[in-house]
């Protein structure tokens, strides 16, 4: 690099090397310093995201709609303020099949605070004690995390052998 000269506003003459004066150190340590930071920070954005989700429980194939669903809590805080919406959609009982323009079941299920790391049961009785043969159902889980309003949807499907699963996100029609 080579010597460039020029005057500053008073006419003196002044000499500067085309190099940065900032030591390799100081800039290691700056480095190392946004690096730790931005890792903080990412893991300070991850404790405000909220980890809850719905499985099926414990079940009775005889009586599948007597089924209890866990509502896990995975977060580092508490949620509050739940509101589960039990919906089915589609039911095929004794050969009759019900689907959403003849059934219109919702129920609508309330729990005060769930923990953080633990779970509730709730049951969705909106049937009753009935033996169907096949159905569909959708819990809507609305909760409050932190200060901000949340919810999560799952979808069911109920097996010939009696038991609720997931059923796949591609798979849901509108």
């Amino acid at each position: 690099m080579g010597l460039r000269r020029g005057s500053n506003r008073r006419g003196v003459q002044s000499e500067s090397l085309g190099k940065s004066t900032q030591s390799p150190w100081l800039s290691t340590l700056l480095t190392a310093f946004g690096v730790i930071t931005g890792a903080i920070g990412l893991l300070g954005l991850y404790s405000f995201i909220s980890h809850v989700r719905v499985t099926p429980g414990v079940q009775e194939p005889q009586n599948p709609f007597s089924a209890r669903f866990i509502i896990d809590n995975g977060s580092i805080f508490a949620i509050r303020n739940i509101s589960v919406a039990c919906e089915v959609h589609r039911a095929q009982i004794s050969g009759l099949t019900l689907n959403d323009a003849s059934l219109h079941m919702t129920e609508q299920i309330h729990v005060s605070v769930i923990p953080r790391d633990s779970q509730a049961a709730i049951q969705c009785g909106i049937i009753g004690n009935v033996p169907a043969q096949s159905a569909d159902m959708t819990l809507s889980v609305s909760y409050q995390y932190l200060w901000t309003q949340r919810q999560t949807v799952a979808d069911f499907v109920l097996l010939d052998s009696g038991n609720w699963v997931p059923k796949l996100p591609s798979s849901r029609s509108q």
